[in-house]
């Protein structure tokens, strides 16, 4: 208690009695100071990340519209693309029907010709069957055709 008492009046006379409690105020304002400008420290990252953060929202938003606008371009052309093939679809399958309709003029006549042609024909094989009746009457003797006929010739 001793050493105590010699301190305590060592350093009594500095401040007249108050200069014991001095360092400790002296920490306190230091810790207080430092307490403060960790506050300022806090307030000013934060407020530094809530512009950044807003800006981010803002970057985020923008992109989104842009990405909405690409997709509806992209959407738009498509749909006009997919408007154009089945238009081109359409002309070409009204085409088809046009040039159908023009073959199927153009077989019929085709077949009503082929027809006309197997009539000539049919009308020359009578006639070529006459002519071969009438050479074999004239040809073949009455008795040979009595065997032919009976063999099933004609």
């Amino acid at each position: 208690m001793a050493q105590r008492n010699s301190v305590v009046q060592q350093a009594a006379p500095a401040q007249g009695g108050h200069a014991l409690f001095d360092g400790a105020h002296n920490f306190m304002k230091d810790i207080s100071e430092e307490v403060e400008d960790i506050k300022r420290l806090i307030a000013t990252e934060d407020e530094k990340r809530r512009v950044e953060i807003e800006e981010l929202r803002r970057d985020q938003e923008q992109e989104r519209f842009e990405r909405r606008d690409a997709l509806n371009k992209l959407r738009y052309e498509f749909e006009d693309f997919v408007r154009r093939k089945i238009d081109k679809v359409l002309e070409e399958v009204s085409e088809m029907k046009r040039v159908g309709r023009s073959d199927d003029a153009a077989h019929e006549q085709q077949i009503n010709h082929l027809i006309a042609d197997f009539d000539r024909l049919k009308e020359n094989l009578f006639c070529v069957q006459s002519a071969w009746g009438k050479l074999v009457s004239n040809c073949v003797t009455p008795q040979q055709q009595d065997e032919l006929q009976k063999r099933g010739s004609p």
